[in-house]
């Protein structure tokens, strides 16, 4: 096979989410010819996503230097000391990156996702001039996203929603609301009060796991920082296990259906395997706290197997954090997510998403009472050290200042709040919906009854 042909077949596995397939591919090529530009540049986008930042931005400077004027690598590199929370080398090279090519919309992006922007910033006219001549749609959609971003800081609002507006139309997702509506309702009808009732003494015992659930941008990577920071708790990431066991579990149906309606005929043997499964995939991927007594996976999605992971694991933590509505929601549409979250680039679909969360949440308070520990976001940036001390209880873990020095964690974060949790407790983003009432009014109106009851929650 050419050195071309392994190239090729890499990007595609990276596309697809397989690091670890084009990592094992790679490393003959680059020990056969070590300057291969492709190579390096690919083996250090694989290490990268496999959670070796360090080890990554090794093969992907080494590959800059073989190709400087490439500006895909800064952009590469860029990302990775956002992730590791260098600020000042990840806006250093996503500068360059738009250097090397003025029209690189996600480079755009990327740098305005992690600083704040003051009117005078020359790069806001370049923005501009780019999206007035540019014509692929993908560009301009990174493009209207940073400016939307930049005239929100700048306090420009009427503009910044114009921009996110262009940004989330041009994306042109597409979201089966039926569909997912259909699959939550399947879930709830399997996993009922009577099925907990007969199904006790099942699962793999384990007071290791805790899952972090919710709806994005609620406060959730704030709070894995938080608990992370603590000398016996592992900061999983956002882990594809769960959503993963619910996918194959069927194959041990004796009825041969699909999850959640294969449930109810699995044998106890085959949650206690993949309970016991679970927890060995999480000590497998813990090299940096062997100390660990707890790992944190914060896949939020999560929520809507709350049931499942009651089944594998009868004694998972799970904390569900929630944040004002409103807050929640624009923040989605604010968001240009890469991957999954369709729903996020229409306020009506973001709205009717919210309602089927909240309902799901509602479920699983109902049939598995006690077992859900809520927290408010809101409550974490006002009162930090109480709320986390009951946070930290409710783990069964004792108190530690490292918690309150979350921003001081190094650990490698690659969700868009990253920017945000390297630096101390702020309260800029409570309320932030108030600064676009005009433009939401339809999403306001949504959700009155759940904004409402937010509301009088708080007060009390």
């Amino acid at each position: 096979m050419t050195s071309k042909s392994i190239i090729n077949q890499c990007v595609t596995l990276l596309e697809q989410g397989h690091a670890a397939e084009a990592e094992k591919r790679l490393a003959p090529l680059l020990k056969q010819d070590p300057e291969n530009f492709h190579a390096l540049q690919l083996f250090g986008l694989s290490k990268h996503l496999l959670g070796q930042p360090k080890d990554a931005l090794k093969f992907l400077e080494k590959a800059q230097q073989i190709n400087p004027n490439f500006s895909a690598v800064r952009h590469n590199i860029a990302g990775i000391y956002r992730s590791m929370g260098d600020m000042s080398k990840a806006e250093e090279n996503f500068r360059k990156a738009i250097a090397l090519k003025p029209d690189y919309g996600e480079a755009y992006q990327g740098l305005s996702e992690i600083i704040r922007f003051k009117n005078d910033e020359p790069l806001i006219e370049k923005l501009l001039e780019q999206l007035a001549t540019t014509t692929k749609i993908e560009n301009k959609v990174y493009l209207h996203f940073a400016a939307g971003k930049i005239f929100d800081d700048c306090g420009d609002y009427q503009q910044a929603f114009r921009h996110y507006s262009l940004g989330n139309v041009l994306s042109k997702k597409n979201w089966n609301s039926k569909s997912h509506t259909e699959n939550l309702a399947a879930i709830r009808n399997v996993f009922n009060k009577d099925y907990f009732k007969t199904r006790k003494n099942q699962g793999y015992t384990s007071a290791a796991p805790v899952f972090i659930v919710g709806m994005p941008r609620s406060g959730s990577t704030l709070l894995e920082q938080i608990i992370s920071s603590h000398p016996l708790v592992f900061g999983a990431g956002e882990l594809g296990d769960i959503p993963s066991i619910a996918d194959q579990i069927g194959r041990y149906s004796e009825t041969k259906q699909n999850y959640p309606q294969c449930i109810t005929d699995l044998p106890v043997e085959v949650f206690t395997g993949m309970g016991k499964a679970y927890i060995n995939r999480v000590y497998s991927i813990n090299t940096d706290k062997p100390a660990a007594k707890i790992s944190a996976d914060k896949n939020l999605f999560n929520y809507m197997h709350l049931g499942l992971i009651e089944a594998l694991l009868p004694e998972a933590r799970i904390l569900h954090i929630e944040r004002h509505p409103l807050d929640t929601c624009l923040s989605c549409y604010f968001q240009n997510f890469s991957k999954g979250v369709h729903w996020s680039f229409n306020l009506k679909h973001i709205a009717g998403y919210y309602r089927e969360y909240r309902a799901m949440m509602d479920h699983w308070h109902q049939v598995l009472p006690n077992r859900v520990y809520s927290l408010k976001y809101e409550n974490l940036i006002a009162q930090p050290e109480k709320t986390t001390r009951a946070i930290l209880a409710y783990c069964s873990l004792d108190w530690d200042n490292n918690c309150l020095n979350f921003h001081k964690n190094k650990r490698p974060i690659k969700t868009a709040s990253v920017w945000q949790v390297r630096q101390p407790i702020y309260k800029r983003a409570r309320g932030r919906w108030h600064n676009y009432q005009s433009q939401i009014a339809s999403l306001i109106e949504e959700l009155k009854d759940y904004s409402d009851e937010y509301e009088l929650s708080l007060e009390q």
